[in-house]
């Protein structure tokens, strides 16, 4: 039996819409079905890891929500069975907070984070909000929209906060598809492990004797760059007599080169694609990621996507002219080529937040990439409830879960609140410290053996050679 890697599973309980109506108090029934499908995974992920299978539940209790519904705490009353139930089962429920503002004359939701009275007016009153639904202090939070500052790490540890898992690795300030004030962080150097915030930048560990209380928990994050590899051989061909190609280049942006294409004669066989950029081969890539549109289309197994990140070397102001055929072969993919001025670095977000409900594709190849290569400490995955709701993430949802359920290090899994996986991992410090006392001490009755050897056999020296004397 190896390391024990916690897996924590992030919940954020919201309305299905962001920008809701708030005229209509509308039941959540992305949350309603979200509950029902993780209730029914709980003993396959125990049977998998032979250990308790525990959530944590991100619950929205902000202005927004107190505006729209009547009172902040109404998810917490209307579905007071699953909370019950959550309690029951010794899952963790925190707090989501979110910075949306109702802006009267616009007549529209604003996410004012640059308005740092309105964070806190939005982180207090859910946390008051919480203690009053659910009788004990809130432990567990985890911002919307990965926005957090300074004050506000302050403010909630003083409200009693032990937990964040708001933080995302790697992570460039982007635009929200909604309006809003101020900026998201910068979280490209931000800690991959857990730690205790320094004062003075909650982005980076405290020092060796910090007291601070609140443990930051990264959520996990992974490089693009990871997961989408050229195939090492270009050589040989890869297509064979009577092939019946089909195939569609989706996707020429900012961000992603992306399509798909299979055979129809051998429905299930991956098939490479060479890219090429003004007529330079960029690289083959294997053409196997799975897509719910494709099996739902009826094209084999449904792994037949590709998605390439833009080259880095690429974004450089020229006309790129992107050209996708299939390996070996003549047939170019419908859609193809595509004419393309690659000229926002900013837009080509390096790494991916790891979401159970998005692509399984890559999910599966950045969690083994996590695992193995980067050997990370814990694993923290985020799912937002409306997930369920829509036919193509909850196709993703499983396969995932799938995933998770039949890896071969499942055993090694540990499904926890973020407090127990806090245990698990200063536990793990503790015994790696003790280890390594244990081996310094040996070093070190070695090297006084040692020492007390070489004193002896130099005192006999010495005595030998005054009686040569004498």
């Amino acid at each position: 039996m190896g390391r024990v890697i916690p897996i924590i599973i992030c919940v954020d309980i919201e309305p299905d819409e962001r920008a809701i109506d708030p005229h209509e108090r509308k039941d959540w029934p992305g949350f309603e079905e979200t509950w029902k499908y993780l209730a029914r995974m709980r003993p396959a992920l125990e049977l998998a890891t032979k250990s308790p299978a525990r959530f944590n539940w991100y619950l929205r209790m902000d202005p927004q929500i107190s505006r729209a519904y009547g009172s902040a705490g109404w998810a917490a009353t209307r579905y007071r069975e699953f909370f019950a139930e959550m309690r029951a089962a010794q899952d963790e429920i925190g707090l989501h907070p979110h910075a949306w503002r109702w802006d009267e004359p616009e007549q529209k939701w604003i996410s004012d984070f640059a308005n740092q009275e309105w964070i806190e007016r939005c982180v207090r009153q859910s946390f008051a909000e919480f203690e009053d639904c659910f009788k004990k202090p809130c432990r567990s939070v985890r911002f919307g929209d990965r926005w957090f500052n300074n004050q506000t790490v302050e403010l909630v540890e003083r409200l009693g906060a032990r937990f964040d898992l708001t933080i995302e690795p790697g992570r460039k300030p982007q635009r929200l598809p909604e309006s809003f004030t101020g900026s998201l962080p910068d979280y490209t150097s931000a800690p991959r492990r857990h730690y205790r915030p320094s004062r003075s930048d909650f982005l980076q560990p405290g020092g060796l004797f910090s007291r601070r209380k609140l443990w930051m928990i990264p959520v996990s994050t992974a490089s693009l760059d990871w997961a989408v590899l050229p195939v090492r051989s270009i050589s040989g061909e890869t297509s064979h007599d009577n092939a019946a190609y089909e195939g569609w280049l989706d996707q020429v942006d900012q961000r992603w080169i992306a399509g798909w294409v299979y055979d129809a004669g051998r429905p299930d066989e991956t098939i490479c694609v060479d890219v090429y950029d003004n007529d330079n081969l960029l690289g083959r890539y294997a053409a196997d990621v799975f897509r719910s549109d494709l099996l739902l289309a009826g094209k084999g197994s449904g792994a037949h996507g590709f998605y390439i990140p833009i080259p880095k070397e690429k974004i450089d102001g020229n006309s790129h002219r992107i050209s996708v055929k299939v390996s070996g072969a003549d047939f170019e993919l419908v859609n193809s080529p595509r004419e393309i001025i690659w000229n926002d670095a900013q837009a080509r977000d390096d790494f991916w937040t790891m979401n159970l409900s998005e692509n399984s594709g890559l999910f599966r190849r950045l969690f083994d990439s996590l695992i193995y290569e980067q050997q990370v400490s814990h694993l923290a995955f985020v799912v937002r409830t409306d997930a369920v709701l829509h036919r193509e993430h909850l196709a993703y949802l499983e396969r995932n879960f799938d995933y998770i359920l039949s890896h071969p290090l499942a055993g090694n899994f540990a499904v926890t609140t973020a407090a127990e996986a806090i245990g698990i991992l200063r536990s793990d410090i503790r015994s790696n410290f003790l280890m390594a006392r244990r081996a310094s001490g040996k070093i070190f009755q070695c090297v006084k053996q040692q020492m007390a050897r070489i004193r002896q056999r130099d005192d006999g020296e010495i005595t030998s050679e005054r009686r040569s004397k004498d």
